[in-house]
């Protein structure tokens, strides 16, 4: 398992670096969730984790990208933090999915059916997250498995 989260990372360092973001560049604020899964496609684990993600545009369809690496959640109820965020507002996604599978999807978009929750979509449509040079924003994220990846 080791082995295989090394690949997941290595290669979502590639598409990260791949697609321009300078990370030693970046100051800003932080942006810490804590998220819960409450649907009924299993127990978040090791292999049926939380992935959690930022944008600077709302996630509206497979062509998004992330700002950053996303951040693994798992155990449900965790809390991650993305620090070093320079733009505002960020939009965030959360998904239920095995972490390899991740290395599949990327560039081409989380796989058909995953379950996901979508910061503010339950008022319409996402909600960005305002983050101030220096601040810390705590955003909460439940999400079940109303809302899936088409």
């Amino acid at each position: 398992m080791v082995i295989g989260q090394r690949i997941v990372g290595t290669a979502l360092l590639s598409v990260v670096l791949m697609s321009g973001v300078d990370l030693a560049a970046q100051s800003g604020g932080a942006l810490q969730v804590t998220v819960e899964y409450t649907g009924a496609d299993g127990e978040v684990s090791a292999t049926n984790s939380i992935v959690v993600m930022i944008f600077s545009d709302p996630p509206t369809d497979e062509s998004a990208l992330p700002m950053s690496f996303p951040l693994i959640v798992q155990e449900n109820g965790a809390t991650v933090t993305f620090d070093n965020i320079s733009t505002s507002p960020v939009y965030l996604l959360a998904a239920l999915m095995d972490p390899e599978d991740l290395l599949a999807s990327a560039g081409v978009g989380l796989p058909a059916g995953t379950p996901m929750g979508i910061h503010g979509i339950l008022t319409g449509a996402p909600v960005g997250i305002a983050i101030g040079d220096g601040d810390t924003v705590e955003v909460a994220l439940q999400f079940d498995d109303l809302v899936r990846m088409p």
